[in-house]
């Protein structure tokens, strides 16, 4: 994932353009800091919700009373982290 950061960067800004979607942020399933997030404000800041960040398959949730859904990065064998969207 380091070597395509802003490759990443431009899909999740693309993806606030395209559906009705807040925040997009890929965050350390193991260190549950935000990595890269469309609110620059959240990079490097961990993100509070456990049940999100060790999502070991895609799921929903409400927290802070906002809507989220959340998604496993998978490597060929590995995770390299999570997918967590805002969605309100």
């Amino acid at each position: 994932i380091a070597e395509n950061m802003n490759q990443v960067n431009q899909y999740f800004l693309q993806t606030l353009k395209t559906f009705d979607v807040e925040k997009v942020m890929l965050v350390d399933h193991n260190t549950s800091v935000a990595l890269l997030s469309t609110n620059k404000k959240d990079e490097n800041t961990n993100f509070g919700d456990p049940g999100l960040v060790n999502a070991k398959e895609a799921m929903t949730k409400m927290y802070n009373n906002h809507h989220y859904a959340a998604t496993p990065i998978m490597g060929l064998n590995t995770q390299l982290g999570v997918l967590i969207i805002q969605v309100d």
